[in-house]
């Protein structure tokens, strides 16, 4: 279930009580005023002269201003505001936060809660291993021209957010202008091979309109090489398993994928692409893992039908930095074999750009992470102003707990350490393509 900025600031508020939120009654420019709660036989260092104020129109989702208390009046439960506000006049039904003085500003929280998002949290994300450069298809869409080729098609991407989201996250859109359109390996990451071995080519199509074409194309000899009838299909509208095994033809070195349609009229969607050659042993992780501790748990994709896919046990791995980054040292028989391998990459979330983004996060986990980071940035703050050293920080105990919580919530989504595990005589391929 996905989230808003707003759904967060109040979980905040709710948990950590570093601020509160209130339902105005009537407010102008320059003032607000709460006559249920805010009213009454309350001290005026309930709402201290500097509070950080963020008003929120309660007509219009997302739309908001920023200001201070520069006044509270407890008899009539108004705030007065410094500066007024310019954007909206406030009303009854609006709300109010009022945040904590120390905070410094509203727009602190929001900072907060995307360094939370961005550095803090995540969650564990399927990638299939490829020898294709994108097969996995994570690059963005202002990206698809530095991986792919257009032919007489338009290229962009498409989030998953339905089938195959549990195995890839993204999928290539081909949209053909001319009949036989297709997406093809770009000329700098053309895959190269050598004649006489042999490959396994699996990925998955939908045609949402017309019929999908899978090719593997001979860069040297300028011909197509011949796959097996698993690599092609009629069906439309569903999502479908195209694979198939072949050699390298002789005088053969570099080949690329192409992927589209059959007319002039065809939209296909394409992911999970995986090349490996048969045997191999060992194989190079995307350019865009760059810490060990972000690949988590290696497996294979079974099943033969779409709709009865499932995810295998786990497979014991290794990895290892090599000059151009990463490689994954598995057992023999995986690689090339009928299935496809898939390996677990650590992924943070997205910052969110206003109150009405959204985030797949977990409430729980993203509030528990700002909420350490909020207190750890008052502990600090008090810590500059030690005078003696019987002096006790007052922010010691919360920002400790929160603390204890990030971990429990980190176990929870990260899953603890993830081993690689090692093999003595571990065979691995003697030649690299």
């Amino acid at each position: 279930m996905s989230i808003t900025r707003q759904t967060i600031r109040d979980g905040i508020m709710e948990r950590a009580r570093l601020g509160a939120l209130y339902t105005l009654t009537s407010g102008a420019a320059g003032y607000i005023i709460d006559n249920q709660e805010l009213m009454g036989p309350h001290s005026t260092s309930l709402v201290p002269r500097g509070s950080p104020v963020r008003v929120r129109d309660a007509t219009t989702a997302g739309v908001f201003e920023d200001s201070f208390a520069d006044a509270y009046n407890p008899a009539t439960g108004q705030i007065t505001l410094l500066p007024v506000l310019a954007d909206f006049v406030p009303a009854a039904t609006d709300t109010a936060e009022v945040w904590l003085q120390e905070l410094g500003h509203a727009k602190r929280i929001d900072e907060i809660i995307d360094l939370a998002l961005t550095e803090d949290c995540g969650a564990w994300v399927p990638f299939v291993l490829t020898l294709h450069t994108d097969g996995d298809m994570e690059t963005a869409t202002a990206d698809v021209a530095t991986y792919w080729t257009a032919s007489s098609a338009t290229l962009s991407k498409v989030a998953a957010t339905a089938f195959p989201h549990r195995f890839a996250r993204q999928s290539l859109f081909v949209d053909n202008t001319v009949a036989g359109g297709y997406a093809g390996t770009a000329a700098a990451y053309y895959i190269n091979v050598e004649p006489g071995d042999t490959y396994r080519i699996s990925v998955l199509g939908r045609a949402a309109v017309s019929t999908l074409t899978l090719v593997v194309y001979d860069i040297t000899n300028s011909a197509a090489i011949t796959l097996e009838s698993t690599a092609t299909s009629t069906i439309q509208k569903q999502w479908v398993w195209l694979y198939s095994t072949f050699t390298i033809p002789s005088g053969c070195y570099q080949i690329s994928v192409r992927l589209g349609g059959t007319l002039v009229t065809a939209d296909t969607y394409w992911t999970a692409l995986s090349v490996v050659r048969h045997g191999d042993t060992r194989i190079s992780l995307p350019a865009r893992i760059t810490h060990m501790n972000n690949i988590g748990k290696v497996y294979q994709r079974l099943g033969t039908q779409v709709d009865e896919f499932y995810r295998g046990e786990d497979i014991e791995y290794d990895i290892e930095q090599v000059e151009n980054g990463f490689e994954l040292i598995l057992p023999s028989g995986y690689l090339g074999s009928t299935y496809p391998v898939y390996a677990e990459e650590w992924k943070n979330y997205a910052s969110l750009s206003s109150d009405t983004a959204t985030t797949n996060c977990d409430e729980e986990y993203v509030v528990a992470h700002v909420c350490r980071r909020l207190f750890q940035r008052l502990w600090v703050g008090e810590e500059r102003n030690r005078n003696g050293s019987d002096w006790v920080n007052r922010w010691d105990r919360p920002m400790k707990e929160w603390r204890a919580t990030c971990i429990v919530m980190d176990a929870k989504h990260r899953g603890g350490y993830r081993p690689r595990l090692r093999f003595p005589g571990l065979q691995t391929s003697d030649r690299q393509v």
